[in-house]
């Protein structure tokens, strides 16, 4: 009602902001700054605005005038260094750090903050001679842990695990310090006990669990095969460790199973992955790995029980996409058993949830033609599923196969030459089919080649 109300405009710049209407709030903030341009909350929240919305420089100099009005204040410091850093004046920004220590003296914080604008700035040496400068004056876990690792970095063990083990009498469970007191054992390569070093870090629950998971993961990423090969089990300890320490977070749990399924344990992939599924039941990716680790160990009769229950979920969920993919898949489980007659009520339930579901498609149209029967209806589906994807060489040799059933053989070799130009040759089956086609029309060498080469496929 009283557009010369400037704290109205504040407060509706505020709600507007809170809302992401950025647009409104500066139009509301910076009228509030017209009229009163002595507040001090008016003009940082419009710096800050300026910043929100990809204008460094606008928002750089409003915070400079603030500062020569309000010189005291700490906040707007430390806003126009990580302005200047962001923007590639770090000079400046070194010259804000000089005038917050001239107000307030030197603290762990200005120090890390010198520390790391010297790092931005390629001055590593220069940054590492500093921290070591303060070092008696301000002996923090985090510039103790931070020196440790640059001693590690330089071979010197010794003086990097005193560094840690002080950060660690200050700070019993200090992450940085505890990992790093493990990587001096990794890098003599004694990784019973690095492993064994690491556990308390893992153990924490303070501890960020995507942390320890990207710490985790770079160990398997570039751990040498004496670690990979050697201590299988102690990974996973390890693993299990996190998984526990976290018993709520499915991500850590998650790198467990991805752990085991890059050993190709199956079995402990299928454990892992069942229990998982059962904790996180909303998360429908443990159930699917559980079924794939039951297929690859031939437990047909789970992977049908895995199977009968992603489709309960899925028709509580009410999603036909998710229907489609669960009908197929019980399916699947069903063929694999020998019970063609449930598997086809379970396609036809699939392609009625979504006529498009191309696996669906090619599994129904590829076990009806084995059967020699109902070739019409496998042609139908197979051919739909071609043109849904036509690049893919499964697909393609399903085609191709029923046409040769069908005694078109000239159009079967036409398919399966594009078999082959889309990952064919890398499959003994499809190697098979194609030479069956190349002896119906008439290329018996050319058959004999690709048998050859199914044969060896097979070794």
């Amino acid at each position: 009602k009283d557009d010369s109300m400037d704290a109205a405009h504040y407060y509706l710049g505020l709600c507007a902001a809170g809302m992401n209407d950025l647009e409104q709030a500066e139009l509301h903030i910076t009228k509030a700054v017209k009229l009163d341009s002595t507040n001090y909350w008016y003009r940082q929240r419009a710096a800050v605005l300026y910043s929100a919305t990809g204008r460094d420089e606008q928002a750089i100099k409003e915070y400079e005038a603030i500062l020569r009005d309000f010189p005291k204040k700490s906040d707007v410091y430390y806003n126009l260094i990580e302005l200047y850093s962001s923007t590639g004046r770090n000079e400046d920004a070194l010259n804000v750090l000089d005038k917050i220590e001239g107000l307030q003296g030197r603290s762990d914080g200005t120090a890390m903050a010198r520390f790391q604008l010297l790092g931005q700035m390629n001055h590593q040496q220069e940054a590492y001679d500093f921290l070591e400068s303060v070092y008696d004056e301000y002996p923090s876990p985090q510039i103790l842990s931070i020196l440790g690792d640059y001693n590690l970095s330089m071979y010197k063990d010794s003086i990097a695990v005193a560094l840690y083990d002080e950060a660690l009498s200050m700070a019993p469970g200090y992450a940085p310090a505890v990992v790093g007191k493990a990587e001096v054992h990794r890098m003599k390569r004694d990784y019973a006990k690095f492993i064994e070093a690491l556990e308390p870090f893992v153990a924490d629950p303070s501890s960020p669990v995507e942390m320890k998971i990207d710490y985790l993961k770079q160990i398997v990423q570039h751990a040498d095969q004496r670690l990979i090969q050697g201590h299988r089990d102690d990974l996973y300890r390890l693993y299990q460790l996190c998984a526990d320490t976290h018993p709520d977070n499915p991500m850590a749990t998650s790198y467990l199973v991805s752990l085991k399924l890059g050993y190709d344990d199956y079995e402990g992939v299928a454990e892992s992955a069942e229990k998982a599924m059962l904790a996180f039941p909303e998360d429908n990716s443990f159930l699917e790995i559980a079924t794939y680790a039951e297929y690859q160990i031939g437990n047909l009769e789970k992977v049908l029980d895995l199977s009968l229950i992603q489709l309960e979920r899925a028709k509580k969920a009410g999603d036909k996409k998710q229907l489609a993919v669960a009908n197929a898949n019980v399916g699947d489980s069903y063929h694999s058993l020998g019970d063609n007659k449930k598997a086809y009520k379970y396609y036809e339930a699939a392609l009625k949830d979504d006529p498009d579901y191309a696996p669906a498609l090619n599994n129904y149209a590829y076990y009806l033609c084995t059967t020699g029967k109902k070739l019409k209806k496998a042609y139908q589906m197979s051919r739909k599923c071609t043109e849904l994807e036509p690049d893919n060489a499964t697909y393609l040799d399903t085609f191709g196969w029923i046409l040769h059933l069908m005694g078109k053989d000239t159009e079967a070799l036409a398919i399966f030459k594009r078999v082959m130009i889309y990952g064919g040759k890398d499959n003994a089956e499809e190697l098979r089919h194609y030479a069956d086609v190349l002896e119906a029309t008439g290329k018996k060498d050319l058959a004999e080649m690709y048998r050859s080469q199914a044969a060896a496929k097979e070794k």
